[in-house]
């Protein structure tokens, strides 16, 4: 993930106004959704190709990153995280796919 997105807990406790609780919520649920999309992607590979599954989410993950600006404009809190825990899931699953994609390329010594 990149810098911006490791600071999302202090967004969400200190401009969103989540409890302590909820912020802590956000952070066990995000990467079992994570574990979880990585499995369909990987189903998805096998039927669609891995980059072609991988660059599909890539850009559903950014097109969710600008709809959560959207929403941050209407101060909807729900509908903020919601869309940060997909945008995240859809962005961080299909990372083992072009890890694999990569080693196909690199010479093995």
């Amino acid at each position: 993930s990149g810098m911006t997105i490791k600071f999302f807990p202090l967004f969400f406790q200190n401009e969103v106004k989540l409890s302590p609780v909820g912020v802590n919520l956000i952070s066990v649920v995000y990467p079992l959704l994570v574990a979880g999309m990585a499995l369909v992607c990987q189903r998805l590979s096998l039927q669609l190709g891995r980059v072609v599954v991988y660059v599909g989410f890539q850009w559903t993950g950014s097109f969710l990153l600008a709809a959560m600006q959207l929403h941050l404009l209407r101060r909807n809190p729900y509908a903020l995280v919601g869309v940060y825990l997909v945008r995240g899931t859809f962005s961080s699953a299909p990372i083992a796919l072009v890890e694999s994609v990569m080693m196909d390329f690199v010479p093995k010594r």
